[in-house]
């Protein structure tokens, strides 16, 4: 009987130690197991955001192909070449008239001060292709609208600045002239004398005309019948420019003055 009991504790003493590591397993798995529920939560959360930014890839990756296609169709040398010259005379001349306005103020006309851009815009312009080409030297508003001259201080810039005169001359064909001189630091030379001359030689287009010139240059160049002139504006650093015997007619809005 005694041995009955004896087997009976020593079982017993056994399944509560079995119990005990069973506990202690228990309890060490329950945090590992918030763990993998805490992983797999953040990995659900990644799935869904992967899922979604990969559609919202694929959704961007059809409109940029639709929009590449568009582009390449608009580049199509066919497309481009039914497009009527009208409309690429209307586009240059908007695009023109945008750069006086972004170059003008309340109080500064578009002519007061040198523009690069908008002096070499035609040839910009022409040098894009064949069509567009001979759609701007078949546009004269478009080169008589703005024909402006820089410094001017050796040989080589004379020349280059005499060929630009006589391109925009002869591609603006009859039209009004709106002429910038712009010299205010360019020193009176030699090398002034026959652009003024050739300026001076088309003065009965001259419907817009600024001159700011060095303190010692010579105005013959003015000395010319005018008979399309609307404004005339004639500046030296340190005097006022005399136009001589030009008949008032001529120029009914002169401004001389200092710059």
């Amino acid at each position: 009987m005694s041995s009955f009991r004896a087997i009976n504790t020593s079982r017993i003493t056994y399944h509560e130690q079995e119990r005990q590591s069973i506990d202690d397993r228990r309890a060490a798995l329950r945090p590992a197991l918030a763990d993998a529920q805490a992983a797999l939560a953040r990995a659900l959360h990644t799935f869904d955001t992967l899922t979604q930014d990969l559609h919202e890839l694929i959704e961007r990756h059809a409109e940029v192909s639709v929009k590449i296609t568009e582009l390449r169709q608009n580049l199509d040398p066919q497309v481009m070449a039914t497009f009527p010259c009208e409309l690429l005379h209307a586009i240059f001349s908007s695009l023109a008239s945008d750069v006086d306005a972004w170059t003008s103020s309340d109080d500064v006309d578009f002519l007061a001060h040198y523009n690069k851009e908008r002096a070499t815009f035609p040839f910009r312009l022409a040098a894009v292709s064949k069509r567009w080409r001979r759609a701007v030297t078949d546009l004269p508003s478009l080169w008589a609208g703005y024909l402006a001259l820089g410094p001017v201080t050796t040989a080589e810039q004379c020349s280059t600045v005499r060929r630009y005169l006589d391109v925009v001359v002869q591609r603006s064909q009859t039209r009004p002239l709106n002429i910038l001189l712009d010299w205010r630091d360019t020193p009176w030379s030699s090398y002034l004398v026959p652009i003024l001359l050739s300026v001076g030689a088309q003065a009965y287009r001259w419907r817009k005309a600024t001159f700011v010139l060095p303190d010692d240059a010579s105005t013959s160049c003015l000395r010319y019948s005018t008979p399309l002139l609307e404004e005339l504006a004639v500046y030296q650093k340190n005097a006022i420019v005399r136009t001589g015997r030009i008949s008032p007619a001529f120029h009914p809005k002169a401004s001389l003055g200092d710059c």
